[in-house]
């Protein structure tokens, strides 16, 4: 699954009409500029088009390097990744902020898969933005799979500045695969704002969690244990290949078509483990 990283900042350069680095667009210039030193102009209009030239490359170099935008303040997912081997297992995300000033209220929305996944509860975290406050918005929307959470703080209660929790989500495993098979979604941050004390929205960077479901090698009947009931499963299709009548494909945990004491051995040395 591609995923946009919001660490690559893409800008736009005007002198060629499309999306470019932004270090390519200064090499361009700087070559550009060079070719034009060694250059001798050969009149008035020469030497005209080569002073407009110049200004233009350096306004486009200048737009370019103004419209970047990377906040100190971010709003994100954590942990950023989430793996799971055991439908009905329960974890729990938080949104989170750092590098944030005068921070007086907040609001987000998370969309998630609701078929890999049901969100059970969202909790004001109550460490960093303690005191007197008060949650707008709580809502999970189970169907459609997406999160609505909103609080503010009270006066006489201070603007909160610095790194914190402010928010807990709890979710339920609700899908599960059999190995090798895996399934994930983004644990989506949008439509969020901090405000401060004045009203005011703090300019930030929002960055995005990640879920996967991974089942556990050996877990052959995936129920997220490895287990005396994957061994019967083994041993029921030992000696077997795809022709013979007792062939379970998900015995062959080497795909190699024919299950005997490897199959078993990769079972074996993950015997007990859980999801």
């Amino acid at each position: 699954m591609a995923r946009w990283q919001t660490s690559q900042i893409v800008k736009w350069s005007s002198s060629k009409g499309a999306l470019v680095p932004e270090e390519c667009t200064r090499r361009w210039f700087q070559k550009s500029y060079s070719t034009l030193l060694t250059k001798q102009p050969r009149g008035g209009k020469e030497m005209k088009k080569t002073v407009t030239f110049i200004i233009i490359a350096m306004l486009s170099l200048g737009f370019v390097t103004s419209t970047v935008h990377a906040y100190a303040t971010k709003m994100y997912v954590t942990p950023a990744t989430v793996i799971a081997g055991k439908i009905g297992k329960i974890f729990t995300v938080s949104v989170a902020t750092s590098g944030v000033v005068n921070l007086y209220g907040f609001e987000f929305k998370l969309a998630y898969n609701s078929t890999l996944l049901d969100a059970l509860n969202v909790t004001l975290d109550t460490h960093f933005f303690s005191g007197q406050s008060y949650v707008l918005k709580n809502f999970i929307d189970h169907s459609a799979g997406y999160i609505w959470f909103a609080a503010t703080l009270l006066a006489p209660e201070p603007p909160k500045i610095g790194n914190g929790v402010l928010a807990t989500i709890t979710f339920n495993v609700t899908y599960s695969t059999i190995y090798p098979q895996t399934e994930d979604c983004d644990l989506h941050l949008y439509a969020d704002t901090l405000g401060d004390n004045t009203g005011q929205p703090i300019a930030h960077d929002t960055i995005d969690g990640y879920y996967t479901f991974a089942p556990i090698l050996g877990d052959i009947n995936g129920d997220g244990t490895v287990d005396i009931f994957d061994i019967v499963i083994i041993a029921t299709a030992f000696g077997a290949s795809p022709s013979d009548p007792n062939w379970d494909p998900r015995a062959d945990l080497n795909g190699n078509s024919f299950v005997d004491i490897l199959d078993a051995v990769m079972l074996a040395v993950n015997f007990g483990m859980t999801g």
